[in-house]
């Protein structure tokens, strides 16, 4: 788990495509491992090995497109490479189509590690194979550096100042096409789920699509709206994967792994199933919630950016996540308990109510300190948006 997270710090603070590679092969060589951790569970080996033969596969696409990289420019330096399409852009030069084919390979290979479609198969398994612990591991933190650097790698046509490149609207289309295919598939894949562990990998993979579909608008607004978006999916998952981890059996010490044995939950600690249901809420974008902010930040910047079409097909998409949230909600408080077999749950320590109940405050509580919340992610995303470029830019002309 260090050798992990050691290489999701180098590849945040990378600025070279050779390191980004190394650093995303430290970071995924120790989940490969940390999938498989339970060496005696048949489930977790084959979610171990799936992981890792998709993942060799995607390395091999990321490692061959920064090669044709550098093939066209010369260099695998993203501030060369910078500098070097700011200038080809400004000459209106035509880029080589391997330039154009090495990114292709490269978002590929980001896509995979992000679990966005058409390359989320493995999401599923890896989730349902490794343990609680790490499932909630892999469903944060790289995450987190993948898309800090994809945004590295690719804000240059992503930035809003710098919309000239002669294939950025081919590079967005492919990020549209990525991002309504992912919020499709996450929908419809989460509603024929039987396990909390694959209907989350498929809820992932939805909320990713939103993440993507905000990034795709080319606008401050658009990076602003994500990054808001995914704080609030990380908070409303800390709590989900927090229950999930602490809630087992009294007899057996197992835990809840069916949607149906939810029904237990609610029989044994209603204030716990309660608070689950707030998690559940703030997923679906229920108001006052604060997932529900997050949904419409993202809508918000697509109709800034004159995309009504994709604002609509998002609203759309929204509505139909939300039944896979609600049909958990109907298993937690509304099923007849009489007709399934009811099993007690361990009792909550002291320290583990006061964690849950202080993140359901805070989830709530954020819908009366928007203000703040909204100027800090502001704040953040200008420096991230504009600082960089800055320094592009004045290294280009001075």
């Amino acid at each position: 788990m260090l050798l992990g997270i050691e290489g999701m710090f180098l590849l945040i603070s990378a600025n070279d495509l050779f390191i980004i590679y190394i650093a995303i092969e430290l970071q995924s060589i120790a989940l490969y491992i940390l999938t498989s951790l339970k060496r005696y569970s048949n489930v977790s080996i084959e979610a171990g090995l799936k992981y890792f033969i998709y993942g060799s596969f995607a390395s091999g696409m990321l490692l061959y497109g920064v090669s044709l990289v550098y093939g066209s420019l010369g260099t695998t330096n993203l501030t060369q490479i910078y500098i070097l399409l700011y200038s080809l852009s400004i000459d209106n030069d035509n880029l080589p189509l391997s330039l154009v084919y090495g990114y292709v390979l490269i978002i590929a290979g980001l896509f995979f590690k992000l679990g966005l479609a058409p390359f989320h198969l493995w999401v599923a398994d890896v989730y349902e194979g490794a343990p609680s612990i790490i499932t909630y591991f892999l469903a944060v933190l790289p995450k987190i550096s993948i898309l800090f650097i994809f945004y590295r790698i690719f804000g240059f046509a992503l930035n809003y100042k710098l919309q000239i490149l002669q294939y950025s609207e081919f590079f967005l289309f492919l990020f549209i096409c990525s991002a309504l295919l992912s919020i499709f598939i996450g929908s419809i894949g989460a509603i024929y789920q039987t396990k909390i562990k694959r209907l989350l990998a498929y809820s992932a993979i939805a909320n990713l699509g939103f993440i993507l579909l905000g990034l795709s608008t080319c606008s401050f607004s658009g990076l602003f709206a994500a990054l808001y978006y995914f704080f609030i999916y990380i908070l409303a998952l800390i709590q989900m994967f927090y229950i999930l981890i602490i809630v087992r059996r009294v007899n057996s010490y197992l835990k809840i792994k069916n949607l149906i044995e939810f029904v237990a939950l609610s029989h044994t600690n209603f204030s716990l199933s309660f608070l689950f249901m707030f998690a559940l809420l703030s997923f679906a974008g229920i108001p006052p919630l604060i997932g529900f902010f997050g949904k419409l930040l993202i809508f918000n910047s697509l109709i800034i950016n004159g995309q009504y079409l994709l604002a609509f097909i998002g609203v759309l998409f929204s509505v139909l996540t939300s039944v896979y949230y609600l049909r958990l909600i109907r298993f937690l408080l509304f099923t007849d308990q009489v007709k399934h077999q009811i099993y007690f749950l361990v009792p909550l320590t002291t320290r583990q109510a006061f964690f849950l109940a202080s993140l359901s405050v805070l989830n709530i509580s954020m819908f009366f300190f928007q203000g703040p919340l909204l100027l800090f992610f502001h704040d953040v995303t200008y420096l991230i948006a504009n600082a960089y470029w800055l320094k592009i830019y004045c290294i280009f002309h001075f």
